[in-house]
């Protein structure tokens, strides 16, 4: 299984998570090899969203902090009780536009529970052109942003805003 054709298939959201702030459990996206054996978040405002396809399941956590100027949409695929980390896609209001960062071998030879490694990829790279530089982040799209990247079904109603 390759990253491009999870993102490409079908998907089933089993979970869309609500918006929150302050301290992530433990369970929300483990990773072993990790600090505390989860992936941290500083102040921002997150939700996971938890979805199946092709047989497997995945997490996909949402962060952003607007004022910082700060996003992150991390995929990740459960392996046990650990994750392994898919890919990202983010904004930095220190570093040059919107890019990410994926993993492109397939899905069976990555490592769980570690986010990252020389196995990763950026795109575009730091110091080549990027195409969208403008941050435009709220809770009201953040969501909507992370689906359209990931091939996620676009949520509808009052809840996702």
């Amino acid at each position: 299984m390759l990253l491009k054709e999870i993102i490409a298939c079908r998907k089933t959201v089993t979970d869309w998570g609500n918006w929150k702030s302050g301290t992530m459990s433990r369970a929300a996206f483990p990773l072993s090899h990790s600090r505390g054996n989860f992936y941290r978040l500083g102040k921002y405002r997150w939700r996971l969203v938890r979805f199946g396809a092709l047989g497997a399941t995945f997490r996909l956590l949402i962060a952003f902090n607007d004022r910082l100027e700060q996003y992150k949409a991390m995929l990740g695929m459960d392996h046990g009780a650990d994750t392994k980390y898919l890919a990202s896609y983010e904004f930095h209001g220190t570093h040059p536009g919107w890019h990410a960062i994926l993993f492109c071998d397939p899905v069976a030879s990555l490592p769980d529970g570690i986010k990252t490694g020389p196995w990763q990829k950026r795109i575009p790279r730091a110091r080549h052109r990027h195409r969208r530089l403008d941050f435009g982040v709220t809770e009201l799209n953040a969501l909507g942003i992370a689906c359209e990247f990931f091939g996620l079904p676009e949520p509808v109603g009052e809840m996702f805003s």
